[in-house]
């Protein structure tokens, strides 16, 4: 199975230039997401934004994905957001290379385990752009629409 193969690891300000790259790969997600081009700083800003508004157990995590040590994706994960127990994937992105072939599944997939392994949590929930036609993938991988939010 490919998600036993994925290798994640936590990502530090260091490698905001490997997850830049990868950004600059991926540009239709941006073009999905809010119809802009990807922009110099975008991954600083990905790899530090937080809510407005955190319980004091909240911890941003965020993951860099490999296979065979090739960065291929990254996931932003919120921890204990907006309730204990519980990660708001602020981000899931894979490189417009691996797109199609069943890697956003597998990396998901591993992320759920490193989430419950790692940190602790029970539960994920996530917001989906009304301009990214990806509703139909996070169905597929077990989430459902609750109106405002997927869980």
């Amino acid at each position: 199975m490919i998600s036993d193969k994925i290798i994640l690891k936590r990502a530090s300000t260091v490698d905001e230039p490997l997850v830049q790259s990868l950004f600059e790969r991926s540009p239709s997600y941006f073009k999905k997401v809010d119809g802009s081009d990807v922009l110099h700083h975008f991954a600083k800003k990905e790899m530090q934004d937080k809510p407005k508004s955190c319980l004091p157990t909240y911890e941003k995590v965020f993951l860099l994905a490999f296979l065979k040590d090739k960065l291929f994706g990254v996931v932003d994960l919120h921890k204990d957001h907006p309730i204990i127990g519980t990660a708001y994937i602020g981000l899931l992105l894979v490189d417009d290379e691996f797109q199609e072939k069943g890697i956003g599944r597998s990396l998901y997939f591993a992320t759920e385990k490193y989430a419950i392994n790692n940190l602790n949590i029970t539960r994920f929930l996530l917001g989906v752009s009304e301009l990214n036609e990806v509703t139909g993938f996070w169905e597929k991988v077990g989430f459902s629409n609750n109106g405002k939010s997927y869980i």
